[in-house]
C-alpha cells in the first residue's frame, strides 16, 4: 500500500510540472500578472518591433496569449496600452481571470463585433457607443463579449473605461474646435497616432504628440462605424466634376485648391473617387491626396 501511495504521489507530482511547464509557454485565458523588471510593450512578439511605452517594474498587467518569449498584455498606466511584453519579465500576481468570469463594460464609439480575436474576420453586427457588454474572456487584445443575445469579438480600447490610441487613416488637419471652419493646428500625417480624450458629434478631441485639437471621425484606420466615408485633405490645384469625363471643362462643378478637405463616399473605380465638398457631391481623380 505504501508503495502504491509513492508512485500515487509521484505521478501525480510529475503531472503538476508538465501542467506547470505548459503553462509557462501558453495563457489562454486572461491572467493578472505582474512585472518582474521594467521593459517595453512592443507592437510584436519580438524587440525588433516598434516599442509602444515602458512599463514599470512590479505593475499588474492583464495577460492573454504567449509565444513562449513574449506575452499579449493590456498595462492601464495613465492610459490603457495593448501590446506584447517579454514572457521571462512576468509573474503570477495570485488573481487570475477565466471564461467564465464577466464584467461589463460600455463602448465609448461605435465598433464592430467579430466572429474572432482580429480585423480580419467576419463582422457580425455594429454596436454604438454607450452600449453595455458583458465580458467573457481576453484573447491577446481582443475581448470576447455577449451583447444583446450575440457573442464575438471587440478590440481592447473601444471602452469608456480605456483611454484609446488610435492610427489615422490618411493626412487630416488638427483643428482648434469641432467644426471644419475651425483654424487648423497641424497636418496629421497618415498613419499618425493620436489618443481619445473625447467626443463631440461627429468630432473627436484628442492628443496628438501633446497638442489638442478635433478631428473629424472617419478619419481612423480600425474606424468601426456604419458609413465608409472619411475625410480626405487634396495635395493640390483640382477640378471637382459632375462626371468622369475629363475632356473638356463643362462638367466641372467647382475648382478645389490645395488643402481643401472633401469627404470620400465611395470608389467605383482606380481611377476616380466620389466626394462631398460642402454641399456639392462630384468626381475627384485619384492620386490627388496628401
Amino acid at each position: 500500500m505504501k508503495n502504491r501511495k509513492s508512485r500515487m504521489y509521484l505521478i501525480a507530482l510529475v503531472f503538476g510540472v508538465i501542467m506547470m511547464c505548459l503553462g509557462a509557454q501558453s495563457v489562454s485565458a486572461s491572467v493578472t500578472m505582474k512585472t518582474t523588471k521594467a521593459a517595453y510593450l512592443r507592437t510584436g512578439p519580438s524587440s525588433g518591433t516598434a516599442k509602444i511605452v515602458k512599463v514599470p517594474k512590479g505593475v499588474k498587467v492583464t495577460a492573454g496569449v504567449s509565444d513562449g518569449k513574449y506575452t499579449k498584455v493590456i498595462y492601464r498606466g495613465t492610459k490603457a496600452y495593448g501590446g506584447w511584453f517579454p514572457s521571462k519579465y512576468l509573474k503570477g500576481s495570485g488573481s487570475s481571470g477565466s471564461s467564465s468570469s464577466t464584467t461589463t463594460k460600455t463602448t465609448a464609439t461605435a465598433i464592430w463585433l467579430r466572429t474572432g480575436p482580429g480585423t480580419n474576420y467576419a463582422r457580425i453586427r455594429a454596436i454604438e457607443g454607450g452600449e453595455k457588454v458583458t465580458v467573457l474572456s481576453l484573447n491577446g487584445t481582443w475581448y470576447r463579449v455577449t451583447y444583446q443575445g450575440t457573442t464575438g469579438y471587440l478590440k481592447q480600447g473601444y471602452f469608456t473605461d480605456e483611454t484609446m490610441i488610435r492610427e489615422v487613416a490618411t493626412a487630416v488637419y488638427l483643428r482648434t474646435g469641432p467644426t471644419k471652419s475651425a483654424s487648423a493646428i497641424l497636418v496629421i500625417p497618415t498613419l499618425g497616432k493620436v489618443s481619445i480624450l473625447g467626443r463631440s458629434g461627429n468630432w473627436y478631441r484628442v492628443n496628438y504628440n501633446g497638442r489638442v485639437g478635433y478631428i473629424y471621425s472617419g478619419a481612423f484606420t480600425t474606424d468601426n462605424q456604419s458609413s465608409g466615408s472619411s475625410t480626405r485633405i487634396v495635395n493640390t490645384e483640382i477640378y471637382l466634376r459632375s462626371s468622369t469625363d475629363i475632356s473638356s471643362t463643362s462638367n466641372v462643378i467647382a475648382i478645389l485648391q490645395k488643402g481643401e478637405e472633401v469627404t470620400v463616399l465611395s470608389q467605383p473605380s482606380s481611377r476616380w473617387y466620389i466626394v462631398r465638398y460642402g454641399s456639392k457631391t462630384g468626381y475627384l481623380r485619384s492620386g490627388y491626396f496628401m
